[in-house]
């Protein structure tokens, strides 16, 4: 007896923008026949293989990087990808390096909001909820099994990179990254037991969600030929390169010699990457075709894959679910004309002292010291509690002067589009002085150091570093500094960070500190945000009814009063969110005047008292 069954895979991986999702949708009703309008004609035919007039089971899977980085995820940190992931739908999704973007927290929230099945097959403290837990939300699957029907299944797994230096701990903001091939191994075993307790079932093939290297890719295909013989991979569905990518891996001859299951007949396993920004979809129709001879027991699996590229670009939109990423995207065209920094209005002043220019600028922020450079270290410095703060040229992209001494939000964002990663590390004084030295005068121009406005250089010597905070720089002594954390991995071939990133790499004591990154785009808006509530007013100003806590409604009056207009809803949670340390909707008067102190100092508040 001959059984065959028809999965149809729409795949898409690294989506940072909305745009094209409502042209996915447009696509699934195609493939489903949802829509009588839509022209069908883009979809592959049926397989000459089978008798099947439509797929047994067709899912969506979405292979990493959708929660950061975007304009949008630096607003909602990715509260409305994951809504429009769930009204498309998408029903499968796996973690990519950039949802450590988001601290754990927050990943937690987007993974309870998220109503497919997140599959998370190589950490599994995540999804026991360590090394934090939120209300118990937050869970992920380490695998799921596809039922088609007849008893044959196909099993998906999700698997995140364990690649060192990926991420800076080799951890997902400390969840520990288990290695890729045994965790799927392991996975496979576990759903063959699943389907034991089930009669007349079998795992036919097993599908791959990964976000790894292409080199990675085909090692797990390698390690799947060699050490899964009875469960074919017919198909694996990749993410992190942004490239278009259809690669076939095939059995080596020694692998098919050594197999001493004779009833595996799957010698290749295909891998597809979509590119980014789900500009392309992939259709990927796998057939399984099983003879159950006389008995289960020797029957044969046979799978065969086909797959097409849909140009989602060509499609139309979906309306419902374009209105859906309109909204989304309205904070975004609102919070484009917000001023975030304001020069003109007093608001800073002792940052700028760094450059030549007493205008906002970011000309040649590769080759000298800027206004904005100055301004963007020293809103890390402060936020991030060091001594002293360096970001590189690089990242700044700008290239433009502001004769109004102002950005707005969205000016900002051109600036700094990167989700550059602050962190905070212990540094001699030597090491500083001579990574100074290195950056402004090496052949890689990305490398600039930009400094922060208590970095003093030399008036005649811009590469010779001489004091922080008016202090003659000791060299044995050591400071706390925010950098991009990627100069101390060998970004820009400034050696002296990347030695002092050597030994933190090998003292596990000292590992976990660069997990805590912030983007420099983050620290910068929470830093200017404090300005705008001390324009507000003091803490007797802004808690009107006196009830011990500031909410939003008492921050939209205030900020009505002090500007004749109520803050757009992003400027709002900004405000709110650069003071709320507790993220309980409310700011406290401990968290109010704690924070007022960090920025202003002990004077301030002493005054306000």
């Amino acid at each position: 007896m001959r059984t065959q069954k028809w999965l149809r895979i729409i795949a898409i991986n690294d989506v940072y923008e909305l745009q094209n999702l409502p042209k996915l949708r447009t696509l699934i009703k195609m493939c489903l026949n949802d829509d009588d309008d839509d022209d069908a004609s883009i979809l592959p035919t049926t397989p000459t293989s089978t008798t099947n007039k439509q797929p047994d089971l067709t899912i969506v899977t979405l292979a990493g990087d959708f929660l950061s980085p975007s304009l949008l995820s630096a607003l909602d940190r990715g509260r409305g990808m994951v809504d429009v992931l769930n009204q498309i739908p998408v029903n499968y999704v796996s973690f990519g390096n950039h949802e450590a973007d988001l601290d754990l927290f927050h990943v937690r929230k987007r993974v309870s909001e998220y109503q497919g099945k997140w599959l998370n097959t190589n950490m599994p403290s995540f999804q026991n909820g360590a090394p934090y837990i939120w209300n118990n939300v937050g869970t992920t699957v380490p695998y799921d099994v596809l039922d088609l029907g007849d008893g044959i299944h196909v099993g998906l797994v999700g698997l995140l990179t364990d690649q060192p230096g990926v991420f800076s701990t080799d951890t997902f903001r400390g969840v520990v990254i288990e290695d890729v091939g045994l965790s799927t191994l392991n996975a496979i075993k576990s759903m063959q037991i699943d389907l034991e307790e089930e009669d007349d079932t079998i795992l036919a093939a097993v599908i791959p969600m990964t976000h790894q290297n292409v080199d990675d890719d085909e090692r797990l295909a390698n390690t799947l030929f060699q050490q899964c013989n009875d469960v074919p991979c017919p198909l694996i569905l990749g993410g992190h390169e942004h490239e278009l990518i259809l690669k076939t891996y095939g059995k080596k001859k020694d692998d098919i010699h050594n197999n001493n299951n004779t009833n595996n007949t799957n010698n290749t396993t295909q891998l597809i990457k979509t590119g980014s920004d789900a500009t392309n979809a992939v259709i990927a129709d796998v057939m399984i075709d099983i003879d159950h001879h006389n008995n289960a027991a020797s029957r044969t699996v046979q799978t065969s894959t086909t797959t097409t590229v849909i140009d989602l670009t060509q499609l139309p939109s979906d309306l419902k679910i374009l209105q859906l990423c309109d909204h989304h995207e309205e904070s975004i065209s609102i919070m484009k004309s917000e001023v975030i920094i304001d020069c003109a209005a007093g608001a800073i002043g002792k940052e700028r002292s760094q450059a030549k220019d007493e205008v906002l600028s970011s000309i040649n922020a590769r080759y000298q010291q800027t206004t904005l450079g100055c301004i963007f270290a020293t809103a890390c410095r402060e936020e991030l509690l060091t001594d002293c703060a360096m970001i590189n040229g690089g990242p700044i992209k700008g290239e433009r002067t502001y004769t109004s001494n102002t950005l707005s939000y969205a000016q900002l964002q051109n600036e700094l589009p990167f989700p550059t990663k602050m962190v905070s590390t212990p540094m001699l004084g030597k090491v500083l002085i001579q990574a100074v030295h290195e950056a402004r005068t090496g052949k890689e121009e990305r490398g600039y150091l930009q400094l922060c406005d208590n970095m003093k250089v030399d008036a005649n010597h811009s590469n010779v570093l001489i004091s922080i905070n008016n202090i003659e720089i000791d060299p044995n002594q050591i400071y706390n500094v925010a950098l991009p954390r990627n100069l101390m991995s060998g970004f820009c071939k400034i050696n002296s960070l990347i030695e002092l990133g050597q030994t933190f790499s090998t003292k596990s004591k000292k590992r976990d500190f660069v997990e805590s990154f912030v983007p420099a785009l983050n620290l910068v808006v929470a830093y200017f945000a404090k300005d705008l509530w001390k324009r507000l007013g003091d803490w007797d100003e802004l808690d009107v009814n006196a009830d011990g806590v500031i909410d939003q409604n008492e921050i939209a009056n205030a900020f009505f009063k002090r500007f004749g207009k109520y803050p757009s809803e992003p400027l709002l949670n900004n405000l709110m969110s650069s003071f709320d340390t507790s993220e309980d909707g409310m700011v406290s008067e401990q968290e109010f005047r704690r924070t007022m102190s960090r920025k202003f100092g002990d004077d301030y508040i002493k005054a306000k008292e």
